[in-house]
């Protein structure tokens, strides 16, 4: 079992089976606005206490946040929402997470890792809506909402997982 606080190894963090965890619930109370804050994160290198990933031998704040912004834009059947500048962050790696991320870090850096995702955001942020059927951020086509538009708070007073 997974202590509280803490995620396993296979999931999405706003899936409550895979990471319970209060901090989460805040961030998809943010909806949207929550995405310059995780961006600003990126870099932030202070370890927390205990690796809140299982199997990790510990974890950054800027590792977090990037997990939180990819999980945060890929549905429940592990499609990610197409953003062309994040292209450069796909690791192709033979081993597992933690040690691909940090080859991947060594090599092009945190502060790369923010400049993809902050390209990302301002190329996108007028067209990104949250899908509460997917839980998760999407992509509008050509400026036009496509689905059902909502914020992760009104649309958890309809529907909680």
């Amino acid at each position: 079992m997974t202590a509280p606080g803490s995620c396993r190894m296979m999931g999405r963090f706003q899936d409550k089976e895979y990471c319970d965890s209060k901090v989460v619930d805040q961030i998809l109370t943010l909806g949207k606005d929550a995405i310059p804050v995780l961006i600003s994160e990126l870099t932030d290198e202070r370890r927390t206490k205990h690796s809140i990933y299982d199997l990790w031998k510990y974890t950054a704040a800027g590792d977090i946040a990037n997990s939180l912004l990819f999980d945060l834009f890929t549905s429940s059947d592990l499609t990610v929402s197409p953003m062309p500048e994040l292209e450069p962050l796909q690791m192709e790696c033979q081993k597992p997470g933690e040690p691909c991320w940090r080859k991947f870090l060594h090599k092009k850096g945190r502060k790369f890792v923010q400049e993809q995702w902050q390209a990302a955001w301002d190329a996108h942020k007028d067209h990104i809506y949250w899908d509460e059927k997917a839980r998760c951020f999407k992509l509008s086509s050509d400026g036009e909402l496509v689905g059902h538009v909502s914020t992760p708070q009104s649309s958890r007073s309809r529907q909680n997982r």
